[in-house]
């Protein structure tokens, strides 16, 4: 999809549609037909359609490893997927989250997580960068120091070695973190389909002042020359990579990313 054709769409989509509060993640299970938790503080900020297109992402028969960077409502949503036996025995979630004190409040926001973190198959991480402010923005932070915002993207010790089928981006260091996922994404060998290919959802991708600003937009937008912009979901976007990328390509614009903490 052109970039330009893009921020029109978004643009309309802003024009219509009011900022998303959070909503229970039970009522975006039982649309779908799915058991619910019957936990009422676990909520998602996301809107019913965006919502639903992680939910089908999760539940694709081809997604063994989700990894998502920033968590919240999306952590309690996969957890209770686990816990209520709808994804694979082999699945495996990895939540990643800057601020220890967010991850404490989530722990006892509801029991979802601490419970499917028992089951072996949710692994909450805290990617350290030190002190951390308002939604997880790492303070004092230096655009050199690549070491503290990599403890954070990089994915390298978080996978245990598997690959990634479906990466959700909603915290810090957005782009680099879908440059990261570029290169732990699980590439099935002589099969070209959209429904086996490993995707990332990138939250937020759109401009609807005063929150995601033009600056923000533009930063996102690089990450589509090496993925395809497959649709859109309100402000959820679904990428897919693509087939031919330079590595090197990648690396030297991961480097340059490391240096940006703006979600």
């Amino acid at each position: 999809m052109n970039v330009h054709i893009h921020l029109l769409t978004v643009l309309a989509i802003a024009q219509r549609k009011q900022t998303s509060s959070a909503q229970p993640i039970d009522r975006l299970l039982g649309q779908q037909g799915l058991p619910i938790s019957e936990e009422p503080n676990a909520t998602v900020g996301m809107s019913n359609a965006e919502g639903v297109n992680l939910i089908k992402a999760l539940l694709r028969p081809a997604t063994r490893t989700y990894i998502e960077w920033g968590s919240g409502g999306s952590t309690e949503l996969v957890s209770w997927l686990v816990l209520s036996g709808r994804m694979r025995p082999d699945f495996r979630a990895v939540s990643v989250e800057s601020s220890a004190e967010w991850m404490a409040y989530m722990r006892g926001r509801s029991t979802l997580i601490r419970r499917a973190e028992q089951t072996g198959q949710m692994k909450y991480v805290h990617g350290s960068m030190g002190q951390t402010g308002h939604l997880g923005y790492p303070k004092g932070f230096i655009s050199s120091d690549h070491k503290r915002s990599l403890a954070y993207v990089g994915l390298d010790d978080k996978l245990g070695g598997r690959k990634a089928d479906v990466a959700l981006v909603d915290g810090r260091f957005r782009l680099a973190c879908m440059l990261e996922a570029f290169k732990h994404l699980r590439r099935p060998h002589n099969v070209h389909s959209d429904a086996v290919s490993p995707i990332v959802l990138l939250h937020d991708y759109a401009v609807i002042p005063p929150g995601l600003h033009q600056r923000r937009f533009d930063e996102y937008s690089r990450a589509l020359q090496f993925y395809d912009l497959k649709w859109m979901n309100d402000t959820l976007a679904t990428l897919m990579p693509k087939p031919s990328v330079s590595p090197t390509a990648v690396a030297a614009a991961l480097e340059r990313a490391l240096g940006r903490p703006d979600r």
